[in-house]
């Protein structure tokens, strides 16, 4: 573990950042691809090159951010962030910005669930608004899933496929729980001999079968001296969780917060709160 928080620590120290185009996220990367920290598309190229080769995309990206990262978020935050969205599908035609559309509107419906409150008087129309708002937006974001992977599937067909939306079938199955199909996709990426991504999909597939020894093999080919990926060490912290070695995930996650912005750290966090205060 040691010998990870140090290369994580040269890495910064070189402040060579890559800037996601899908979601605005910036990632410490030491080799020329990495794995956006927040939604998981590739990204490779360095924030001040893509601030200039897209400006007018990263400005909406930005924007998108700014609803999203408000500490008291309201409904029309993620309202407006989806509009914005809706306009980069429209004019980008890239899967990309439909599989971050996806992951938003499930931390939408998240939000909505956590509205839910029974200790509410009266018929509690409220928690009923606050559930069917979940659901329907847990059916949109399948929905976008599936669109991804049935448009995939098309121009595999026609030979038209690229490496990036294969990977992009790959993630949506992960997230869709289909791991039949996830395996497949992860054979499709191999073809592709970038062996940097094709282990970073490796490791998302066997924690996702909880196969954690074969994740950790994974975990220390992604962490070699010539490859980087921050994302990695939250993985590393969640399997040793699962590994019940709640201090040393806990130590991992303290480091990463300063990294890494989202979701997935809080809820492991908390996890392991209530597996220490048993």
């Amino acid at each position: 573990m040691i010998k990870y928080l140090k290369l994580l620590k040269y890495v910064e120290s070189i402040n060579k950042k890559f800037k996601c185009i899908y979601c605005g996220s910036e990632t410490y990367v030491l080799n020329n691809i990495g794995v956006c920290s927040n939604c998981e598309n590739i990204i490779a190229l360095p924030t001040r090159v893509l601030v200039k080769k897209d400006l007018e995309t990263i400005t909406k990206i930005n924007l998108i951010n700014k609803n999203l990262i408000e500490q008291n978020i309201k409904p029309e935050n993620f309202e407006n962030a989806i509009k914005i969205y809706d306009e980069l599908i429209l004019d980008k035609n890239n899967s990309g910005y439909l599989y971050t559309k996806a992951i938003l509107l499930i931390k939408y419906s998240n939000y909505n669930s956590d509205q839910i409150n029974y200790n509410r008087f009266g018929f509690m129309e409220e928690n009923s608004e606050f559930n069917e708002k979940s659901i329907q937006l847990i059916s949109e974001s399948k929905f976008l899933l599936y669109k991804i992977i049935s448009t995939c599937n098309s121009n595999i067909n026609n030979n038209i496929s690229s490496f990036n939306e294969i990977y992009l079938m790959f993630l949506s199955n992960i997230k869709l729980k289909k791991l039949k199909q996830a395996k497949i996709s992860l054979n499709l990426i191999k073809k592709f001999n970038e062996n940097y991504i094709f282990e970073y999909a490796q490791l998302l597939f066997n924690v996702a079968i909880k196969n954690f020894n074969g994740a950790l093999l994974n975990i220390e080919n992604l962490l070699k001296d010539n490859n980087f990926s921050i994302n990695v060490l939250f993985y590393y912290s969640f399997i040793l969780f699962n590994k019940n070695k709640y201090n040393q995930s806990k130590k991992i996650l303290n480091i990463l917060q300063k990294y890494i912005n989202n979701n997935n750290l809080n809820n492991l966090n908390e996890y392991i709160a209530i597996e220490q205060n048993k």
